[in-house]
């Protein structure tokens, strides 16, 4: 049981970290869907998305934004050229695995953030996590085994405490 606990242990403080921290800085997670991105940001990754002023941004930054026609869809793509336009700043972006630019300019109303960083193959299990199922396997069974196997450890310790003061008082 021991070995299990220890087994599970970095990995459950790893989810724990892979969450709470970029949303403790604000951040958001994105699971990568497409390889137009490869190998920057391999499909199946989750990268880190900070929030930022279209005025910061620069020729090179991964900017997530919603797409110019439809924006319930998130697009990450590089920014590959920059321009004024009315008042407001568009950005030209492309996907690294693409030949060519995409077909439309992004308003800065549009942008989301910046791509800070990013951890490959995480982003596979995150639909399943997110199911009530999934969640059970990888998040409570998990926590159940540690949560029992430290119960264990610490009662174990009671015990052997009580044992030696029976043992020096009698």
């Amino acid at each position: 049981m021991r070995t299990v606990r220890l087994a599970f242990a970095p990995l459950f403080l790893g989810a724990i970290l892979l969450v709470l921290v970029p949303r403790l800085l604000g951040w958001e997670l994105q699971v990568v869907l497409s390889g137009s991105m490869g190998p920057a940001l391999p499909p199946g990754s989750v990268s880190f998305v900070q929030p930022t002023n279209s005025q910061a941004l620069k020729l090179g930054d991964l900017l997530v934004f919603d797409l110019p026609r439809d924006p319930s869809q998130q697009v990450t793509h590089r920014i590959v050229e920059i321009r004024a336009k009315g008042g407001t700043i568009e950005f030209l972006t492309k996907g690294d695995a693409n030949n060519a630019p995409d077909d439309y300019w992004v308003p800065e109303a549009n942008v989301r953030g910046t791509v800070r960083g990013h951890v490959p193959y995480i982003g596979y299990i995150v639909p399943y996590v997110r199911t009530p199922v999934g969640y059970f396997v990888l998040v409570v069974i998990p926590a159940a085994i540690i949560i029992h196997g430290e119960i264990r450890t610490i009662l174990g310790s009671a015990r052997v405490r009580r044992q030696r003061r029976e043992r020096y008082w009698s």
